[in-house]
């Protein structure tokens, strides 16, 4: 007997930005089924699909019962949305498959109750076939200025979070691949007064999060966020201090080489102009 918070968290190691209950269904037995959750965001051609630290993973459909228990023997068939049909999903286990490249692929399931009466299918999700990883190339460093916001309050003002830094990842020759997962961790940071976070990551809208998926140019973007009621006084006054930024990308369990290094260095300080 599990809600779906708990079946949802207990399915951490997939990729969880598609993991938001999906429909209400009109289904006896099944009031709601979560999207398609994906092990990542894309597969690699000639590959399987595999979650974020390379073990091969299949695509999954979670199903609610209107207590909130999940419905265990709900039957869920999975299909591949391809017109290039490089992309195969096995309709019962699955597993994906990426023949070679297809930026557009995308995926949906049905799911239905062990009595065959009805049949309640998910929205379709995005699962392109992308170059076969092969390096990574840093962008510089960058400089954060930060803007004291009123009081000390920890907020997602524009002012305290950074400019954007990342990498982009690189197939063989020219290619770049998208939608794929770079982890971002920071390893140093400004010192703390009361023991939490000086500063943490973020995306552009300061919501918190260590990975990063990338665009079509194969680029991921980062930011930090600093938190104002942590930092210590001589940041408000002018001095600089700095943030130690490692950037991790695997294929298949196997760290990317990162050029020229794999760490950010960025410097922080505070805007004390006018």
């Amino acid at each position: 007997m599990r809600g779906p918070g708990r079946v949802l968290a207990g399915a951490a190691a997939l990729w969880i930005f598609v993991a938001c209950l999906d429909v209400t269904s009109p289904v006896t037995g099944i009031a709601s089924i979560t999207s398609v959750l994906l092990p990542s965001p894309s597969v690699v051609e000639h590959d399987v699909s595999r979650d974020t630290i390379g073990q091969v993973r299949p695509l999954q459909v979670f199903a609610f019962a209107p207590n909130g228990d999940t419905v265990h023997d709900a039957v869920v068939r999975f299909f591949a949305i391809d017109s290039t049909r490089k992309l195969r999903v096995d309709s019962l286990t699955g597993i994906a498959v990426g023949d070679s490249l297809s930026p557009f692929a995308r995926v949906v399931a049905r799911v239905t109750p062990a009595n065959g009466k009805g049949i309640v299918q998910t929205v379709i999700v995005a699962l392109p076939v992308v170059p076969t990883p092969d390096r990574v190339s840093q962008d510089t460093n960058i400089v954060f200025v930060f803007v004291q916001a009123t009081g000390s309050t920890d907020t997602l003002a524009s002012g305290l979070i950074s400019p954007a830094f990342g990498d982009t990842v690189r197939g063989k020759g020219d290619t770049t691949v998208q939608s794929y997962v770079v982890r971002y961790q920071i390893v140093r940071a400004p010192p703390s007064t009361n023991g939490e976070p000086t500063v943490v990551l973020s995306d552009a809208s300061g919501h918190d999060s260590s990975l990063f998926v990338t665009d079509g140019s194969g680029h991921a973007a980062a930011h930090l966020r600093i938190r104002t009621r942590s930092i210590a006084p001589t940041l408000f006054g002018g001095a600089t201090d700095s943030a130690f930024v490692v950037a991790h990308v695997q294929y298949r369990g196997e760290a990317l080489r990162i050029t020229p290094t794999d760490t950010f260095k960025i410097a922080i300080r505070r805007n004390i102009g006018p």
